[in-house]
């Protein structure tokens, strides 16, 4: 060893003399190699610290107006929105039609327009009651920088499905369905703060709606189909068998949007010859039809026709009355669901009172002649 040890450098370590130098040199190389790594370790592990930013104005702005929302403090979120809706468009920007069950999770600054700016835009993510994110994009203006910044137009343009309930409806507030031009094809729109919503969800004991929470994030939404279903038919059946009497009151062979009616009426003493007009025309009842309700439009279908018999008496005194026997066909009658929860039966296309049909449009012939 001591040959071996002349040989080396002055700059190598002479090696161990013994098993417990060797020991110790082996140990120590160890120690120090596990005392790098472990600091290394720790080293590439520790948390860098972050100093955190303090949220911009407008983020600020923006959190102010989320947290009004939440508390359903409407006149607050107004006063920082621009492009406020009014009237019937406004209907749902009440306290009772807001919910609590989403939250926000970031407000951003993403872009400012110049050093001391007076437009931006801000990202939001809010969250659902169903757990998800939904972003959100809001420009936001003053017209210096010394004034608050004011949310432009951060609403939802909501329109609805044309189905059998004559009112739209969303967390609970119930609207009636607003009137609209025959010739105007775009749905009724109406505004809706952010939030989650609940369409169709407080319904009658008459009808069932399949109805999921629905986020609203900006934009345009159009509420989806929802399924609805007759829970008690004997109500619609009653709604028929009103409309029926209704109709059976009419002192006429014809009325549009009847289930019944006729537009000859023979003689009964001469065959070949049709009534020109009668001084008397009486419908009664036999029997109603029997009907069932099925799919979102709530279409009525006869399981039974019904029966009806119309008497008629003609012009010239002692003119013997002519009776002829009717059905009642339902098939173009349907039903829907008014805001106060009765059953309205109505026409096909003709959801209005009955007298206000035009009868050149809706005619029925149903008797046997």
């Amino acid at each position: 060893m001591d040959d071996v040890r002349g040989l080396l450098p002055d700059y190598v370590d002479p090696l161990p003399r013994n098993r417990a130098d060797i020991w110790y040199f082996v140990t120590r190389r160890r120690f120090v190699a596990t005392l790098i790594v472990a600091l290394l370790a720790v080293w590439l592990l520790w948390p860098t610290p972050v100093t955190a930013e303090e949220p911009t104005d407008s983020e600020v702005r923006v959190s102010e107006f989320f947290a009004a929302l939440q508390r359903r403090d409407v006149d607050t979120a107004m006063s920082m929105t621009s492009g406020v809706p009014a009237g019937a468009d406004a209907g749902f920007l009440t306290p009772s039609a807001m919910s609590d069950d989403w939250r926000v999770k970031t407000v951003r600054d993403e872009y400012r327009f110049g050093d001391e700016p007076v437009e931006v835009d801000v990202s939001v993510t809010l969250v659902g009651a169903d757990g998800y994110d939904y972003p959100m994009w809001l420009l936001l203006t003053r017209d210096s920088v010394d004034d608050p910044w004011i949310l432009e137009d951060p609403f939802t343009l909501v329109s609805f499905p044309m189905i059998a309930l004559a009112y739209v409806e969303a967390n609970g507030v119930r609207l009636p369905e607003p009137t609209q031009d025959p010739s105007d094809y775009e749905p009724p729109q109406f505004a809706m703060f952010p939030g989650s919503y609940r369409f169709y969800s407080d319904v009658d004991s008459l009808i069932e709606v399949g109805s999921e929470p629905t986020m609203l994030a900006g934009g345009v939404h159009t509420v989806a189909v929802p399924d609805l279903r007759m829970v008690d038919e004997s109500a619609a059946q009653r709604a028929v068998n009103a409309y029926v009497d209704e109709c059976a009151a009419l002192p006429a062979l014809q009325v549009g949007g009847c289930p019944f009616g006729t537009d000859r009426v023979p003689d009964p003493e001469d065959d070949e010859r049709l009534f020109d007009d009668a001084s008397k025309v009486e419908w009664e009842v036999v029997e109603y039809p029997i009907v069932t309700v099925a799919g979102n439009n709530l279409n009525l279908t006869d399981r039974q026709r019904g029966a009806i018999r119309l008497t008629v008496t003609g012009v010239d005194p002692g003119t013997e009355a002519a009776v002829l026997d009717c059905q009642i066909l339902t098939d173009r009658l349907s039903v829907r669901v008014l805001p106060d929860g009765r059953l309205q039966v109505y026409p096909e296309g003709y959801a209005g009172a009955l007298l206000d049909v035009d009868e050149t449009l809706i005619e029925r012939r149903t008797c046997d002649v």
